[in-house]
Order: structure tokens, then C-alpha cells, then sequence
């Protein structure tokens, strides 16, 4: 039996798998970003997600783990996610920008959590970029961006800053 041609190719309209195909910012592109911030798409802190990190990363500590109001005595009372997994989501979702375009990450500074992240909380960051130059040699740049992570109530969780070296625009003749 035939799969129905709205199905066959639902794939192609999906919204992510076209972010995923376009290519991201070029080093030139942050310049003409100062001052003006831009929000990356969302997504959703899940338990799977958190208890696979934990797993992961050997964070086994029954504030990740467990039901939370029974085992600590915090004012905590549902399970939240480790901060070092919210820098792993906020990168993800800076990566629909980069996408293509980032050669390296070169360094992370001033990272703080700003407020607890639970299960159940949809982030997207906000990225505003601070420097961009271009380097002595090769057709590319490092740029310097503050990285604010907020949840679906608006409130800042996460910010930090990140540099990276990205790739510039394509010259004449040059493939992307």
C-alpha cells in the first residue's frame, strides 16, 4: 500500500530539518549584529535528558537523581537539571547559528547560573554579540558573544560568554 504523499514527505517541511540544512552566521554577519541580539529556537528540558547527562557525566547526585522533596532538604521540590547540562542545551541551540560556519571554539568565561532549571522547562538563548574581528591570516574571524539563557517564564537562568573562531563570508569565485 502507497504511504500518502502527505506523509511521504512530511521530513522535508519539518522546521528544524530546514534550520539544520541553512548555513549559519559568518564572522562579518556579528558585526553587523552589535547591539542587536538574536533569539535561537527552543527547546525543552526533558527527564530523559537530564538522567542521561547525569548518567553520562558521573553527576550521581540525588538531587538529579531521585524524588527530589525526599531526598534533600532543599526548597527544591522537582528535579531540576544540573547546570553544566544547561550550558550543553544553550550551546545546541547557539549551534543554529553556527551551523557550518564555526571552525573552533576558543574559550568560555564568565559562565553563571543565574536561577534553578527543571524538568519541564522550555530554554531559548539570546545571543548578543560583543566583538568580531577578523584574523591575521585566512578568510575568517573570532567573535566574542554574551549568551543569556532564559526559560519559557522569561527569566534568566544561565548567562556566559563564548568565543569562537567562524568562518568569513565566501569571496568571489571561493566555495562555500
Amino acid at each position: 500500500m502507497p504511504i500518502p504523499a502527505r506523509r511521504r514527505n512530511h521530513h522535508r517541511h519539518h522546521p528544524m530539518s530546514e534550520t539544520l540544512l541553512q548555513t549559519g552566521w559568518y564572522w562579518q554577519d556579528y558585526l553587523d549584529r552589535l547591539g542587536r541580539p538574536a533569539r535561537t529556537p527552543g527547546r525543552t528540558i526533558t527527564e530523559t535528558g537530564v538522567l542521561m547527562f547525569v548518567a553520562a557525566t558521573g553527576m550521581h547526585e540525588p538531587i538529579f537523581l531521585g524524588d527530589v522533596a525526599r531526598t534533600t532538604d532543599t526548597k527544591f521540590v522537582r528535579r531540576f537539571s544540573p547546570g553544566p547540562y544547561v550550558y550543553v542545551t544553550a550551546e545546541a541551540l547557539v549551534g543554529t547559528i553556527t551551523h557550518n560556519t564555526a571552525l573552533a571554539f576558543l574559550g568560555l568565561e564568565r559562565l553563571t547560573q543565574k536561577a534553578p532549571v527543571y524538568v519541564g522547562d522550555t530554554l531559548h538563548v539570546v545571543v548578543d554579540s560583543l566583538e568580531a574581528r577578523p584574523t591575521r591570516e585566512g578568510n575568517r574571524g573570532v567573535v566574542r558573544t554574551r549568551n543569556t539563557v532564559v526559560n519559557q517564564r522569561g527569566e534568566t537562568v544561565q548567562v556566559y560568554e563564548a568565543t569562537r573562531l567562524i568562518k568569513g563570508r565566501p569571496r568571489p569565485g571561493e566555495d562555500e
